[in-house]
């Protein structure tokens, strides 16, 4: 038999008007509740007597369901319910009937009401997962506090879970938007006619404020770019994606770096409300006389590594970084190029990345391994720098995105015949041997049986 008692204005016991809704299973009870306070109680004639009090202008809307599959049925149709009732009398000896609520709505709070304490039923019915075990008759106090902390912790547990599926919402949004980042950049790899470029990114999280481009001008000048954007995150990422596309559209039509850096500075600077800038390098190679000019606004010089190991910085062009004032005057520097060097770009990131004491990584030291590095293929260089990078960095945090772009002139990875590298004779060199031999067959598409049988070879050489 079902009654329904549609009272919607009480007097809590904190003297607060709410509206509530209360389900219950006449005899064999639960019940349940989708406003902030819920009252749950038995069809039996003590529980009744409780209730009178509650009935009438000051009583709660009660909602009393017949049997245990209506309880069910309350439970799926809600899925913001505040406490469940439940008699002893319509569980069984493990009160698996609390882990059927729960699958249903794990945020519900469940409580036993019995007619007579038992120890074992109550040890049983609280490793289930009941919020607490009742027994009558009931203190009406008591009952009302329990109901109101009971149905806190209810409607905090649904907060705390909408609030989690937002983040999870906003993290997959951000790993969408890293991805379409991702999509925009160009190959970490590119080959054109008398150069050969690479790059590696690893923003700080799922999207950064770094950026590197590089793209055709005509047959014989491909323009190459590198920038780092003030700030981290969506903000950062929004800046950068028009920062990277207001140097492409101009720079396309062919202007030098100066004068295409020059325009995009004057576009940003008078559309800037949050005040934000971007630090870039900005560079056309003529692959057919080896000249390279370049506009350096604000970035950290780029290295140029000759195939003598000698390592020199090209030199700033005394610009500002763009964004900050739409008066700047920006100049360019011309250089020329030997065939096999290297031209190193990065971004700060990698500058200042720290170690467990706290100390950057810096420019001495990627000097050093600048100097070190065997070869003229700029791939193995930033794999080189990189790899040095994680070991100096072992065990800290990522505090910044890191970038880095290196190209070099005539070099193809189809016009390998030869390549060079240093071993120690003793076995623990092996490893360093792998390496170069699996990164060479890569490069040249040679087969994991050629790769084998080098290894072979040159192994009994080193040892």
């Amino acid at each position: 038999m079902k009654f329904i008692f549609r009272h919607t204005r009480l007097k809590t016991h904190y003297n607060q008007p709410q509206c509530l809704r209360i389900h219950f299973v006449d005899g064999r009870c639960m019940s349940n509740l989708t406003y902030q306070r819920i009252l749950i109680i038995e069809n039996d004639e003590i529980i009744q007597n409780f209730m009178r009090p509650y009935t009438g202008d000051n009583g709660y809307q009660l909602i009393w369901a017949s049997n245990p599959a209506e309880m069910k049925l309350h439970l799926l149709e809600d899925a913001e319910l505040g406490v469940v009732f439940i008699s002893q009398q319509i569980c069984d000896t493990d009160f698996t009937l609390i882990n059927e609520i729960k699958k249903i709505n794990p945020f519900v709070r469940i409580i036993i009401v019995a007619q007579k304490w038992h120890l074992n039923a109550v040890r049983k019915a609280m490793r289930q997962g009941a919020y607490d075990y009742l027994i009558l008759p009931l203190d009406e106090a008591e009952l009302t506090d329990l109901i109101n902390n009971a149905i806190k912790q209810s409607l905090s547990r649904i907060k705390d879970a909408k609030n989690r599926q937002k983040l999870l919402g906003l993290q997959r949004d951000l790993e969408i938007a890293g991805e379409v980042q991702e999509y925009i950049l160009p190959e970490k790899s590119a080959d054109f006619s008398g150069c050969t470029i690479h790059a590696r990114m690893i923003p700080t999280r799922s999207i950064g404020g770094d950026f590197y481009d590089y793209f055709n001008l005509d047959d014989d000048r491909i323009g190459i770019l590198i920038g780092d954007v003030s700030g981290k995150g969506i903000p950062a990422a929004l800046f950068m994606a028009m920062t990277r596309a207001l140097i492409k559209m101009t720079a396309v039509s062919g202007i030098p770096p100066d004068q295409c850096l020059q325009r995009v500075n004057t576009a940003l600077s008078r559309e800037n409300p949050s005040l934000m800038f971007a630090t870039v390098f900005y560079a056309v190679l003529n692959m057919k006389n080896n000249e390279l000019i370049y506009c350096n606004a604000g970035h950290d010089e780029p290295y140029r590594i000759k195939t003598d190991h000698t390592v020199n910085t090209l030199p700033r062009t005394g610009n500002t970084a763009l964004g900050i004032d739409e008066n700047s005057v920006y100049k360019c520097h011309k250089t020329s190029l030997d065939t096999g060097d290297i031209i190193f770009l990065y971004t700060d990131g990698v500058t200042e990345a720290t170690d467990i004491h706290n100390k950057m990584y810096g420019r001495d030291r990627m000097e050093s391994n600048c100097r070190r590095f065997e070869g003229t293929n700029p791939g193995q260089f930033l794999e080189e720098i990189l790899a040095d990078l994680d070991i100096f960095s072992s065990g800290t945090a990522q505090s910044d995105d890191i970038t880095m772009v290196a190209f070099a002139l005539n070099h193809h990875p189809d016009e390998i015949d030869s390549y060079a590298f240093k071993l120690r004779n003793m076995p623990e060199e092996i490893t360093v041997l792998h390496k170069n031999i699996g990164w060479f067959c890569q490069k040249n598409d040679l087969t994991g049986t050629i790769q084998f049988a080098l290894e072979i070879a040159l192994e009994e050489l080193l040892i």
